[in-house]
């Protein structure tokens, strides 16, 4: 599910942001958007997800360009986790992550109850029991196919999918660490930290095959960053593509597969992390004297900051007075 941008141009307005970004994000891996702020990556993030149509330029998902699919197409192919995210007032965990099914609402724009009703069923949560109650449907639609016509059998698989959604959601849930019991509280009850694995497990229970993410770990604690980068990877090994944005560069380049460098609107450079981070990179777009070195842990580079480019200007700026 490769993502290919040619010749973006885009912004607010007159404003213009973004001037001429051409690049490849790789299917199956964790891309970073990076740069420092004001540079762009919001405004491309917010791009990629359609919610900020482009002036000029293309955006292709397997060669197919994503302003032409349908919305609902689109939202089947694509979850975002934004940066600011609103809850309503009194909303419990259950419907939260139920909110999630949007792109699979029936013809009223309402949740199935089997979308809602998350709680009742515990008894596929072992083993193998939803996947073989979901082959077991799925034989049975497509032994009945003969004769059939395509949109009745698309029908028939999007309620084998209403079917085994509340036992994904729970699956889901669960591993996110949410106790059955916490299915039911008011979203608001949980910390910061908690709600964020919530509107993440909103953006997953689509299961899209690509999931944006807007700065997510922005004013989470430590521990709480670390979980959320985890369940990062966790997704991209099971084939998801994962783009983000992130300010620190540490997690960017230990958690992240690929890296996007924006500065002031324009890409300067993209690669692996070790390819990428230099510090000659490191100095024109972030501005610090830093080199990269081989994180003892990870085996991945990591950047140690020796000064700010902007403290030796000003103390250059000190000396010449």
């Amino acid at each position: 599910m490769a993502l290919h941008i040619h010749n973006l141009h885009n912004g607010y307005g007159d404003a213009k942001i973004l001037h001429g970004i051409t690049a490849t994000l790789p299917a199956g891996k964790i891309t970073a958007l990076i740069g420092p702020n004001g540079c762009g990556k919001s405004t491309l993030l917010k791009t990629l997800a359609r919610l900020l149509p482009p002036q000029s330029g293309d955006i292709t998902l397997d060669g197919e360009a994503i302003y032409h699919m349908s919305p609902r197409r689109f939202a089947r192919r694509l979850s975002l986790l934004p940066q600011h995210h609103m809850v309503p007032e009194g909303i419990n965990v259950r419907t939260l992550v139920g909110y999630g099914r949007s792109p699979y609402l029936n013809l009223w724009g309402r949740l199935g109850k089997a979308d809602l009703d998350i709680s009742a069923l515990d008894y596929v949560l072992q083993g193998d029991a939803e996947l073989q109650v979901f082959q077991t449907i799925l034989a049975q639609a497509e032994a009945q196919n003969d004769g059939m016509k395509q949109a009745e059998y698309h029908a028939k698989l999007e309620e084998i999918d209403a079917y085994t959604a509340p036992a994904r959601a729970a699956k889901l849930l669960n591993g996110l660490g949410f106790s059955q019991e916490e299915h039911s509280r008011p979203v608001k009850s949980f910390s910061g930290g908690w709600r964020m694995r919530l509107n993440l497990a909103q953006a997953l229970i689509c299961r899209a095959d690509l999931l944006l993410l807007d700065e997510p770990t922005t004013y989470l604690d430590l521990n709480h960053q670390i979980a959320l980068m985890d369940m990062m990877r966790a997704q991209q090994e099971k084939g998801t593509t994962v783009i983000t944005v992130l300010h620190d560069l540490n997690q960017a380049a230990r958690y992240c597969d690929h890296l996007i460098v924006l500065k002031a609107g324009q890409l300067v450079a993209e690669g692996s992390p070790a390819e990428v981070l230099t510090p000659a990179l490191l100095a024109d777009v972030f501005a610090v004297n830093a080199a990269p070195y081989t994180c003892p842990v990870s085996g991945k580079p990591m950047c140690i900051v020796k000064e700010s480019v902007l403290e030796e200007q000003a103390d250059a700026a000190a000396l010449a007075e």
